[in-house]
């Protein structure tokens, strides 16, 4: 599989394929549009370890039946690094994805999760000083359309509690839409994307409505928007607003500020 480098644990696969290949020696996504295949994957206590990529990725137990052309995703609980992962839906075009180089996955399902910390989930650069940016990856040679729910969500100071939305990913795009999370002491809703424009050109767009948020927590989770003037010392209270914002940005999520588009109603 071209992007694991290496991996342990168990698997068990009992599955019937059949397809006419056009050219045996260079196969390609269209040999499987109209293959029967049917079977099952089962795999446990598994450890990966993927190309280009330091996070480790554990499967604890995970089972899959395979129907023509797409694998169903029975239950899948996992790991990336200390984040834990639980899945069921369904991945179409599974077996051009496997068997060639061309093939698009397509994911859908739901996914739920315990706390998911963004510096955990993502790779980093800089970490040596402590200082870590996140580098946002995007999927190659997949879509993912899930259905997403999470006990909290961490990135830096930032917490987001009881997440529920929808999360969409290909390899331009990870969005969030929908979502709805308790944060600050308030509640926010709205929807949330980086898209990548070319190798280190990305944009990142957000649309929130936040009801009831504690000021002085809102300050001081964000770094008092790195300014002096008003602190979280300074300042106390709750806040309601809706929130626009858009912003070219790098791989690591470093905003150009000369870029910043942004209006709110506070």
């Amino acid at each position: 599989v071209e992007f694991i480098e290496a991996g342990k644990g168990e698997l068990w696969i009992d599955a019937t394929i059949n397809t006419t290949l056009v050219n045996p020696s260079e196969s390609s996504a269209r040999d499987f549009l109209n293959s029967k295949a049917s079977g099952s994957i089962r795999i446990a206590n598994a450890e990966l370890k993927l190309k280009e990529d330091d996070r480790s990725y554990g499967i604890d137990s995970a089972q899959f039946n395979i129907i023509d052309n797409s694998l169903d995703i029975v239950n899948y609980a996992g790991r990336i690094n200390e984040c834990e992962i639980n899945l069921n839906g369904r991945a179409s075009h599974f077996l051009d994805y496997f068997f060639t180089e061309n093939g698009v996955l397509n994911v859908t399902g739901d996914i739920s999760t315990g706390t998911i910390d963004l510096r955990a989930l993502f790779p980093t650069e800089g970490e040596s000083d402590g200082n870590g940016s996140i580098v946002i990856a995007f999927p190659r040679r997949a879509t993912w359309n899930l259905n997403i729910e999470a006990e909290s969500f961490l990135n830096g100071k930032f917490e987001a509690r009881d997440v529920q939305g929808k999360l969409l990913m290909d390899e331009f795009k990870v969005e969030a839409r929908d979502l709805k999370f308790a944060s600050m002491e308030g509640n926010i809703e709205g929807n949330a994307g980086v898209y990548r424009f070319s190798e280190n050109q990305f944009g990142v767009k957000a649309d929130f409505d936040a009801a009831s948020l504690n000021v002085k927590e809102l300050f001081t989770t964000f770094n008092n928007f790195e300014q002096n003037f008003i602190r979280s010392e300074h300042i106390s209270g709750t806040a309601t607003a809706l929130i626009h914002f858009q912003a070219f940005c790098d791989s690591s999520l470093s905003i150009d500020s000369r870029s910043v588009v942004a209006t709110s109603e506070l």
